[in-house]
């Protein structure tokens, strides 16, 4: 099957597109997950008497912990199995240029 051309499917490709391809990647890949996140907690916050401004305050902090989090694990793991982050870059941009 892979000589008539048809890509392989990849659970990560997207995401390592993601971030090999532009320093905005939060911003291009991820701002309907993102956007809905703070929606929807503005508006159940809002349930409990929070003010909007208080709970995107809260939104934020734990948004931004949360993607702290994984990439600090994420660096973790890349590091553990000795993947230069260069690497992961040369190989999004290979991928990129192959597609």
């Amino acid at each position: 099957m892979a000589g008539n051309g048809a890509r392989s499917f990849i659970p990560c490709d997207q995401s390592v597109r993601c971030l090999c391809s532009a320093p905005s990647w939060p911003a291009t890949c991820w701002r309907s997950i993102a956007a809905s996140f703070i929606i929807g907690g503005i508006f159940a916050l809002g349930l409990f008497g929070i003010s909007e401004e208080r709970a995107l305050a809260m939104l934020l902090v734990v948004q931004g912990a949360s993607i702290l989090t994984v990439a600090g694990i994420g660096a973790l793991a890349l590091w553990q199995q000795g993947v230069a982050l260069s690497d992961v870059r040369a190989a999004g941009a290979a991928n990129a240029r192959a597609a």
